[in-house]
């Protein structure tokens, strides 16, 4: 899958998922695996890794509270 369509999928399941969107990506990567799709489960392991990286953005961009 193509890095922009990966990270537009990662964008729209944060969208819907908020903090729990890595976790549902993982268990769709999981589904896929078992079912011995390797294609799409590979698809959400990109698109799991892209969340992930969005997150850690998220928080380092977040201003820390000192009170």
């Amino acid at each position: 899958m193509e890095l922009t369509k990966t990270a537009t999928i990662a964008h729209a399941f944060y969208q819907a998922h908020g903090d729990k969107a890595e976790l549902e990506a993982a268990q769709r990567e999981k589904h896929f695996r078992e079912a011995g799709n390797d294609e799409e489960a590979e698809n959400w392991r990109s698109i799991r890794g892209s969340i992930r990286r969005m997150l850690s953005l998220i928080h380092i961009s977040e201003p820390t509270r000192l009170d």
